[in-house]
């Protein structure tokens, strides 16, 4: 037996959910696990905002899976002796709000850190920051764009923290070789990588190719691509004396290599 739900303002087929929530029993088992007292007050306390597009006020209520990964990730942050972890999502799960409320979980849970938003392109970068400028009131600040790397240091080396936007190229070393630099002493910085698969060409990609090993770029020689998860792969083993960075990546695809540095269930 399947439980559906949706908003009563808009029961239109495409906002009509199935819950999933893993629970034995009939139908009246599942009704009272949705309306479980704890879940409720949950979900009203932390899980709904409202946000104004193109002059039109919404109402947001993350779905089940979005609270499942935004309650994990957030408690996994809590814990400073794990500083990785992975969201595999799939297309149109909602990856952008998860995003947002994870981020708003962090600020009020965490003293002062710094979150970095991390896109390898600059349109995606604008299309993010975007989203999470129209949410600034779950986020309780102001998101900001680094245009270059030393405003990224800059803002990662305040105090009170905050909400960065930048692309990966800006973690790159510069022209004078390929020992990346350390950008800051602060530690508690969150980085939130957004998967997006890239070309072979532009600075990234060249960077990156050279530190790749002789499979990885016989991979890319029969059609691979370079992506987000890559270089922060390589960011990863590169900065792994610097404890104060906590990575987490969103994917729909997962490689080898990622699974490899974030762990595979259960871990």
């Amino acid at each position: 037996m399947k439980y559906y739900y949706s908003a009563t303002w808009n029961t239109s087929e495409k906002l009509l959910f199935n819950w999933k929530e893993e629970v034995s029993g009939d139908f009246e088992s599942l009704v009272k696990t949705f309306l479980d007292r704890e879940r409720v007050i949950k979900l009203l306390a932390d899980f709904i905002m409202f946000t104004r597009q193109d002059d039109e006020l919404k109402k947001v209520i993350l779905r089940p899976h979005q609270i499942r990964a935004v309650s994990k990730i957030a408690k996994r942050a809590e814990d400073s002796t794990r500083k990785r972890g992975l969201i595999w999502h799939t297309q149109g799960s909602g990856k952008s709000l998860t995003m947002v409320f994870y981020t708003g979980k962090l600020v009020l849970t965490l003293n002062n850190p710094s979150i970095v938003l991390l896109t390898d392109r600059n349109d995606l970068d604008d299309q993010l920051f975007g989203v999470f400028s129209r949410c600034s009131d779950i986020l309780r600040q102001t998101p900001v764009q680094a245009g270059s790397r030393d405003e990224l240091k800059k803002l990662l080396s305040v105090v009170s923290g905050g909400i960065i936007f930048t692309t990966i190229q800006k973690f790159f070393p510069d022209e004078k070789g390929l020992k990346y630099p350390k950008l800051s002493d602060r530690s508690n910085i969150i980085v939130i990588a957004d998967e997006a698969h890239s070309s072979q060409t532009g600075e990234a990609a060249a960077k990156l190719k050279a530190v790749l090993s002789a499979e990885e770029l016989q991979e890319l020689a029969d059609g691979g691509e370079i992506s987000t998860e890559d270089i922060l792969a390589v960011q990863m083993e590169s900065r792994a004396a610097e404890s104060g960075i906590t990575y987490v990546a969103f994917t729909a695809t997962p490689k080898a290599k990622t699974l490899e540095l974030f762990g595979r269930l259960p871990n």
